[in-house]
């Protein structure tokens, strides 16, 4: 659910959901309104969990994980978690900030530079950590890019490289002057990776385990590194390529 006017739903069903918490001694109360939702906002499926604070939860489903396959959404299901993936990025990159060994208003050149193609990254000279991290570099997102679509469709189980999504804008005018707008861009979080990698010297994935994952026991957070992942709920994109 990434478009604006689910999400403007959401936030408004939530409150209700809280007081439905409170008011309804039965869990049918509840499970009819997520359904409600979910028909209402014609998405395939949803799934809602509810932890008090003795840390005990309540997990409630809606709809199927695979709507061709009419399989019903279960608790245990895995589900996208798309740009949520960002924070934990955001978070690694701050704990290195306040370890001084990131400089937020550094020059992005001063840990990327020497690589060949980054003068060909909008408004190389100009971005900054901060800026990259806050999306106020004004370089585009690459997954928005058609040939980068007619690559993966026709190699969809392809690893990509940092470097190789960062082709596809290379050469391209920034959306705008660095630090003088702001557009959400998954392509700066490519870049904070990489300066993650650079200034530790371990791959992302493994220092993400070990900072945050494991610390915080989430075990059940993996790598969308294949197409297939065990338990993951089917994905549906919607109208313009929206995820639903």
């Amino acid at each position: 659910m990434q478009n604006r006017s689910m999400l403007r739903k959401l936030s408004l069903l939530l409150p209700s959901l809280l007081f439905v918490q409170v008011t309804f001694s039965q869990k049918s109360g509840l499970q009819n309104l997520l359904d409600s939702f979910r028909t209402t906002g014609n998405f395939p499926g949803l799934s809602f969990a509810i932890v008090n604070k003795d840390n005990t939860q309540a997990v409630y489903t809606s709809g199927y994980s695979d709507k061709e396959k009419k399989s019903l959404l279960k608790p245990s299901d895995r589900m996208l978690q798309g740009s949520v993936g960002k924070t934990y990025a955001a978070a690694i990159a701050l704990q290195l900030i306040k370890e001084g060994k990131i400089n937020l208003d550094e020059k992005v050149s001063a840990y990327l530079g020497q690589y060949d193609w980054y003068d060909k990254i909008p408004n190389a000279a100009d971005i900054t950590v901060r800026m990259i991290m806050n999306h106020t570099s004004g370089v585009m997102r690459y997954e928005f890019k058609e040939k980068f679509t007619h690559d993966l469709t026709g190699n969809p189980d392809k690893i990509w490289k940092p470097e190789e999504l960062l082709s596809y804008v290379l050469g391209e005018q920034g959306t705008f002057k660095a630090g003088e707008g702001w557009e959400y861009s998954d392509t700066n979080y490519i870049m904070l990776g990489m300066i993650i990698e650079k200034i530790t010297g371990i791959k992302y994935n493994d220092l993400l385990q070990k900072t945050i994952l494991q610390p915080l026991k989430l075990t059940n957070t993996l790598p969308s590194d294949k197409r297939k992942l065990e338990g993951l709920a089917q994905g549906y994109a919607g109208a313009e390529g929206r995820i639903k």
